[in-house]
C-alpha cells in the first residue's frame, strides 16, 4: 500500500500537470481538457483517501466495483443521448476512482 508521502507526492504532481496545462497559452484541445479534468477529480478524490486505512480502501473498492457494474448496465439501456452523456461521465468518473484506490492498494 502506498505512503501517505506517496499520495501526497501524486497529488502534488497532479496539481502541477493542471496547472501547467491551464496555463499553458496553447488553445485547450479535447485531449488536453479531459486530462486536465481527469487530474482534478483523481486530485480530489486523493485528498479524500489520506489516512484511509487498507481495510476501508478495500471495503470502497468493492462498493464502487459494484456501483461500476449498475452504470455500466443503466447505460447500455439508454436510447436518448443526453441521458447516455450524462451515465458516460458517471462511469468515467467511477472507473477513475477505482483506479485510484487500486494504484493505492498496490506493493510497493
Amino acid at each position: 500500500m502506498k505512503t501517505t508521502d506517496e499520495i501526497q507526492e501524486r497529488i502534488n504532481y497532479l496539481n502541477e500537470s493542471t496547472r501547467n496545462i491551464l496555463n499553458s497559452n496553447e488553445r485547450l484541445n479535447k485531449e488536453k481538457q479531459i486530462v486536465s479534468v481527469e487530474s482534478q477529480v483523481e486530485e480530489t478524490f486523493l485528498k479524500t483517501l489520506i489516512g484511509k486505512e487498507e481495510g476501508e480502501l478495500k471495503e470502497l473498492l468493492i462498493e464502487l466495483e459494484a456501483k461500476s457494474r449498475v452504470l455500466n448496465s443503466s447505460l447500455e439501456k439508454q436510447n436518448d443521448s443526453k441521458s447516455k452523456h450524462k451515465s458516460q461521465a458517471k462511469v468515467w468518473t467511477n472507473n477513475i476512482k477505482i483506479n485510484t484506490i487500486k494504484w493505492i492498494l498496490e506493493d510497493q
